[in-house]
């Protein structure tokens, strides 16, 4: 008697039915074997290294996450360890990928701000079979997305995000310099993230103008003393940007000398393979230009 509602519910339809779905489609009814299969193609095959400039900053963004919301939990008490939240986290998204899934897991973001309003345990593992109930079901995520708007979601988002922030600023009794060096950090941080929300602004207008190439866009802007250009290559790579400069600054501030040296080597590291800072201008679009060593590059060698 279930069989129906269940099978519109998750998408499938059995003869007769309004067709769904196929339940081979859902990360809740994937075989492993198929997605073993498609992990095997991607390790195999050499059109795979053309993702590579991709995949490798989303992971590397995946881990500064992570760190960043242990830092987190640390402020309000909740000692986690480092190594093993990283550990746990990627083991997660590697189970995740072998059974289909295409998504990374991460850590909760917002640890200070839902322990203030009581939220602990029974809270993620809620919203984790709520998650997974609506994510495997094309009718419930249909349902819920015409309940719910965007704009309510992006509003529950910028609350977390100032909750989050507000928490750097928050005194540390046992290193005075602390605060002091966690705000700075946090506006280091803001620099890369505002210039690449200006830098889509640009783009954005320019093609809306409809005045032509975006280079020529560029130029004008140029003429009239506005960096657009640094502006892009500010923006290129920003999540990674974000977290690697603000750490630099922190440990700087901090006087961790070594650690700020090795933040430093980092920050290098990726300007020069093009995960930071390094872009070209196709057509109407700024685009990363990613791979190899861009210095050497540029420069014809």
């Amino acid at each position: 008697a279930l069989g129906p509602p269940v099978r519109r519910m998750f998408g499938s339809a059995a003869a007769g039915e309004a067709p769904g779905m196929p339940s081979s489609t859902l990360a809740a009814f994937a075989t492993p074997l198929s997605a073993f299969s498609l992990l095997k193609r991607a390790w195999t095959s050499p059109r795979s290294l053309r993702y590579i400039p991709v995949a490798l900053p989303l992971a590397l963004t995946n881990v500064f996450n992570t760190l960043a919301q242990v830092g987190a939990a640390s402020n309000c008490g909740d000692a986690y360890d480092p190594g093993m939240s990283v550990a746990a986290d990627a083991f997660a998204t590697l189970a995740g990928a072998c059974l289909g899934s295409p998504f990374p897991t991460g850590v909760f973001v917002g640890q200070p701000a839902f322990k203030q309003m009581g939220a602990r345990h029974a809270y993620m593992l809620g919203s984790g079979l709520a998650a997974l109930f609506v994510g495997c079901s094309p009718a419930a995520m249909a349902a819920a997305t015409a309940a719910f708007p965007l704009a309510a979601g992006a509003g529950f988002l910028l609350w977390i995000g100032i909750a989050v922030t507000a928490s750097a600023f928050a005194p540390d009794q046992g290193r005075p310099s602390g605060r002091f060096a966690s705000a700075a950090a946090v506006a280091m941080g803001l620099v890369p993230v505002l210039a690449n929300w200006g830098a889509q602004l640009v783009v954005a207008s320019a093609a809306a103008a409809r005045g032509g190439a975006l280079s020529n866009t560029l130029e004008a802007l140029a003429a009239q003393g506005v960096n657009v250009r640094g502006l892009a290559a500010l923006a290129q790579g920003s999540l990674l940007s974000s977290v690697s400069l603000a750490a630099t600054l922190a440990t700087i501030l901090e006087r961790h000398f070594g650690a700020a040296a090795g933040w430093c080597a980092l920050n290098a590291a990726l300007s020069a393979l093009g995960f930071i800072h390094a872009f070209r201008v196709e057509g109407d679009a700024v685009v990363a230009d990613v791979g190899g060593l861009v210095l050497l590059r540029n420069s014809g060698a």
